[in-house]
């Protein structure tokens, strides 16, 4: 019997110390599972940090209200691949057109914007400074351009593009805000030929100039090639007079500047000038614009010379050119006649003689703003 004892106590004492071990090792496990991460777990956590930084932002699309598009026509383009974005563009016609501008405000510490690479280069201004200047491929690919970071307070941020204008949006805070920036209650439309058109965004363009003199926002609606009555290429119905509704009219201006005459030999198949014609069609063309903007001045440019042209027919074209802006009310003609000519040719005229310099910009703009300028110092205030 005493030996039956001391095996069952044996026994007890064993089934102690295996019920103790597990309890003591059941704890180990329990405190290193603590700090453990299941296989499933760990694959979820690291998805959360990198979601986490697209988690912090947002995107503001080119058609946000938001966008304010100015100095000219945009519209919607769904693009391949990519969506929507905003295209400059000529109302008339649907082609791009250059020197169209984009603003949008916002209070986020910091913008990214979201461009498709598509040729020449974005400046982008922040209140009115420029603060990058970024190439762009023309792969048609995403592009990722910092504009600033760790800001405080409301910006207005604005593009300008050196080749056709496209817009695709904007990467801000997920927390912040955007608004649309305050338009300028003046615009002065400029149509005409090769002189007016911009095929960049820059500065020195007599566009830009007047803009920046009289604070006022210039649309450029400038075709080279074209005239009055002239389409380029001829299978094209971008002549002056095929544009007066869409590319002047409703832009609805404050003024218009009018440009043309330095093609007009285009009148004529064997290079004789029909001075007739030219005069009744700049009758009808100003009296389109009158009929559509019945309060709105207009300024008509006189041509200047130009070694392309013989003088004797630049004066019998300013004399038509004069005398059709007399018929209309509330038009001007300016007179640039006796300011260029052989011995200065080359300070106006690029060597081929195509295009103008910075000097010849910096003389249009000075002409044609001095003109604005007086004609309203004359006007009597009702």
């Amino acid at each position: 019997m005493k030996k039956f004892f001391i095996v069952m106590l044996s026994f007890l004492v064993l089934i102690s110390i295996i019920v103790a071990g597990n309890i003591h090792w059941n704890n180990k496990i329990a405190e290193a599972g603590k700090n453990a991460t299941p296989e499933n777990q760990q694959a979820d956590t690291i998805e959360e940090n990198e979601d986490e930084s697209s988690s912090t932002i947002k995107e503001i699309t080119a058609t946000d209200n938001a966008w304010l598009y100015t100095h000219g026509n945009w519209d919607v383009v769904e693009v391949d691949g990519w969506g929507k974005v905003m295209q400059g563009t000529f109302s008339s016609t649907g082609n791009p057109a250059y020197d169209r501008r984009a603003k949008i405000s916002t209070d986020s510490s910091f913008v990214t914007l979201k461009q498709r690479k598509t040729g020449g280069t974005v400046s982008v201004f922040v209140d009115g400074e420029l603060v990058v200047t970024n190439e762009l491929a023309s792969d048609g690919l995403e592009k990722e351009i910092e504009i600033y970071t760790g800001s405080t307070g409301w910006h207005e941020i604005e593009l300008a593009f050196s080749d056709v204008p496209e817009v695709s949006g904007i990467y801000i805070s997920k927390d912040a805000e955007v608004r649309q920036p305050e338009t300028n209650e003046e615009k002065l439309v400029v149509i005409g030929h090769n002189y007016v058109q911009a095929e960049t965004n820059e500065e020195f363009h007599f566009t830009n100039l007047i803009e920046n003199e009289l604070g006022i926002e210039t649309v450029n609606q400038g075709i080279s090639g074209t005239d009055l009555n002239v389409n380029y290429p001829e299978d094209q119905e971008n002549s002056g007079i095929n544009r007066v509704e869409d590319d002047v009219i409703a832009e609805d201006p404050t003024g218009v500047l009018v440009v043309y005459g330095a093609n007009a030999l285009g009148y004529s198949d064997d290079g004789t000038m029909n001075y007739s014609a030219f005069y009744q069609d700049f009758v009808l063309f100003l009296q389109e614009i009158k009929n559509g903007l019945p309060d709105v001045p207009v300024y008509v440019s006189g041509l200047i010379s130009t070694p392309n042209l013989n003088n004797q027919i630049v004066q019998r074209l300013n004399q038509n050119i004069l005398a059709a802006s007399w018929e209309i009310d509330n038009s001007t003609f300016i007179d640039l006649s006796g300011y260029w000519d052989s011995s200065n040719y080359t300070n106006y005229y690029t060597n081929d003689y195509s295009s103008l310099t910075v000097e010849g910009h910096q003389f249009l703009a000075d002409q044609y703003t001095e003109a604005m300028e007086t004609d309203k110092s004359t006007q009597t205030p009702e």
